[in-house]
């Protein structure tokens, strides 16, 4: 629940900048980008409680990109995040990379980013399904 209102919080932030722009202009702006947002996911040693955070971005379908970084873990996260990439080619994508902790995930997944807005998702958190499909639409 803290993360969906966190969430909430930073888009309407972000929305603000965007009042003196016409509703209908905003809106062709917004489905002429690639993706509406990028979600990284960092993990190290995520595989017990990864595959909740993922399913839970996952409803936003093609208008998210969900870039999962695997920080050099040691279990099957890798493998874990590599099924999903497969299974969601035009959705998901994964970065193998030495483990350089929390921020250097956070980093890589940001410049990889093509969404017009991003988000960080830690591994062992989710996002309210609904709220996130309302704010979407």
């Amino acid at each position: 629940m803290i993360l969906k209102s966190i969430f909430i919080c930073a888009f309407f932030l972000f929305l603000k900048n965007y009042d003196t722009i016409e509703t209908e202009k905003w809106v062709c702006c917004m489905k002429s980008s690639k993706k509406l947002i990028s979600f990284t996911v960092p993990c190290y040693n995520s595989m017990d409680y990864m595959e909740r955070c993922i399913e839970s971005l996952l409803v936003l379908k093609d208008d998210a990109e969900i870039i999962i970084v695997n920080d050099g873990s040691k279990d099957n996260t890798g493998k874990i995040a590599d099924s999903y990439q497969k299974k969601y080619p035009n959705i998901v994508r994964v970065i193998h990379k030495e483990n350089g902790g929390h921020g250097s995930g956070v980093n890589v997944g940001l410049k990889e980013a093509i969404g017009e807005y991003f988000k960080v998702v830690d591994s062992d958190d989710w996002l309210d399904e609904e709220a996130l499909l309302e704010l979407a639409s």
